[in-house]
């Protein structure tokens, strides 16, 4: 059984996932673009916060779960070790870095154009991010 608490991270995935829904249904919706937009940055700042709780449960089963030292305190320095631990695979590591360059993006510059981006790729981040919880807590 795992040493280290994930409640945090199960929560923060579980709330973008149930935002995410609501801003598809909300897409079908005949509503106005100031409530498009407020919704869609809602889902943006649950992957912002799910993104970082996820880079930081990382590095704390990197220490406790595996007794893995030097661990790096940068999001892309922890799932590169995380791959070369064998923990997650060549796929899911390139997703993972470029989840790190939407987080990055839309951190400095709030645009319309990469909002929409980031948006496009929730969707996926969202299953990765479940798939990486069940990794670290062997939960089904």
């Amino acid at each position: 059984m795992s040493r280290t608490d994930y409640e945090k991270l199960k929560k923060s995935i579980d709330n973008l996932i149930e935002q995410y829904r609501y801003f598809l249904t909300k897409e079908q919706q005949k509503i106005t673009e100031v409530e498009r937009k407020s919704t869609r940055n809602s889902v943006i700042l649950c992957f912002t916060v799910c993104y970082d709780t996820l880079w930081k449960h990382m590095k704390k089963f990197l220490q406790e779960e595996e007794n893995l030292a030097d661990i790096p305190n940068s999001p892309r320095g922890i799932f590169r070790r995380a791959h070369e631990a064998g923990l997650i695979d060549k796929e899911m590591l390139e997703h993972l870095m470029n989840y790190n360059r939407l987080r990055g993006s839309v951190s400095h510059d709030y645009s319309e154009m990469k909002a929409e981006k980031v948006s496009e790729y929730i969707g996926n981040f969202s299953q990765d991010a479940s798939e990486m919880y069940r990794a670290m807590t062997e939960e089904e």
